[in-house]
């Protein structure tokens, strides 16, 4: 699945080439001519956007400890620093900061185990792009658009895993670089996949073993730079390691009403994934979606004694169903093995009565 770098296109001819086709790509100029496409350093940030807050809320995923993410920050620390050097600056305890100070802080050995965080675009940032036309939804579209950012220092890593909300991408290098692994659908069942997230942890490969899993995987790597966004269809696998200290723009859009009611009905793993690749197919005939849609809604109106049980029959109707109609699943599949033994790292969605139950619009 090779990844072309192209000039943005219009709205109607990139939706027609890739989103259609849900083809990634990286466009090396989405916000041409406006101010923050003149934002590629640390200094440049700094001048234009010096006073933007940034939360430190000692939170990463659901899918990993903090400490883990910590202790691999650590293990990377002899890639900025010299043996032995030391530092004045001091620990950072606060629960927010401004994008200045938070360039400076992070210069220090102390704090570089500040985590990756995501924080909303404020109205400072906003003035200086506009979202591109595609993003916006059409007909039979969900209204929802998500507009945020992430920073994090070099040496954070996002794990292999799908985005469960069923949108469409692109995310935008502001400063830094970023090494980002895209997986193909027919990967599947060779990620080990457990609920959204591949139970392979990539950061720690070695360079040799990394080209050898993306063979056996049939993953494309390719390297974000500073002013380069890259576009990503619902429901990829995907992975992403810092290669600089680094800062992104994520904008995420347009997600089909039919896949709205598939996450509402189910549960985000390699099953509902297939299900909703199966209603993105253009080349899968209507009676087959018809028939997906039917039985989910059909069993999701249903009495069950409680949350729980309601959730755990829709996971293994979803299966029953990604098994019946997909390709992607196989003999040798591990999520449901691996929850025997491992607590769901998505608690939230094991029960349809738990109260942090998201529901989409």
């Amino acid at each position: 699945m090779p990844i072309e770098r192209i000039k943005m296109l219009s709205s109607e001819v990139f939706f027609e080439r890739y989103m259609r086709k849900h083809q990634p790509a990286i466009i090396t100029d989405l916000f041409a001519g406006q101010p923050l496409a003149r934002v590629k350093t640390k200094a440049d940030a700094v001048k234009v956007f010096a006073d933007i807050q940034i939360p430190l809320d000692d939170n990463y995923d659901s899918a990993i400890k903090i400490s883990d993410i910590r202790d691999h920050l650590d293990s990377r620390l002899s890639q900025h620093y010299k043996m032995h050097e030391e530092d004045s600056i001091p620990k950072y305890q606060g629960s927010s900061i401004s994008l200045s100070d938070y360039f400076q802080v992070i210069e220090g050995r102390a704090n570089r185990d500040i985590i990756r965080v995501a924080f909303l675009t404020d109205e400072a940032m906003q003035k200086s792009f506009k979202i591109p036309e595609v993003c916006f939804p059409q007909a039979g579209e969900s209204q929802t658009l998500l507009n945020h950012n992430f920073i994090g220092v070099k040496g954070s890593f996002s794990n292999i895993h799908f985005d469960k909300d069923g949108l469409h991408a692109f995310l935008y290098s502001i400063i830094g670089r970023k090494r980002f692994i895209l997986f193909p659908r027919e990967s599947t069942s060779k990620l080990a996949p457990f609920t959204q997230f591949s139970s392979w942890s990539l950061q720690n490969f070695s360079d040799e073993d990394r080209a050898g899993f993306l063979e056996y995987t049939g993953g494309e790597e390719i390297i974000l730079n500073p002013g380069e966004a890259i576009y990503f269809p619902p429901y990829a696998w995907h992975y992403a390691d810092y290669l600089d200290d680094c800062w992104s723009l994520n904008l995420r859009f347009r997600r089909k009403d039919e896949i709205t009611n598939l996450l509402n009905w189910t549960f985000p793993d390699l099953y509902s994934k297939e299900l909703g690749h199966l209603l993105l197919d253009e080349g899968v005939d209507n009676s087959t979606k018809e028939d997906i849609l039917f039985r989910l809604k059909q069993a999701f109106v249903g009495h069950f004694i409680n949350g729980s049980e309601k959730a755990l029959h829709m996971r293994f109707l979803a299966k029953q169903l990604a098994n019946e109609y997909g390709h992607a699943a196989s003999s040798s599949l591990y999520s449901v093995d691996f929850e025997e033994y491992i607590p769901s790292p998505l608690a939230e969605w094991t029960d349809f009565d738990h109260p942090t139950r998201p529901s989409f619009l």
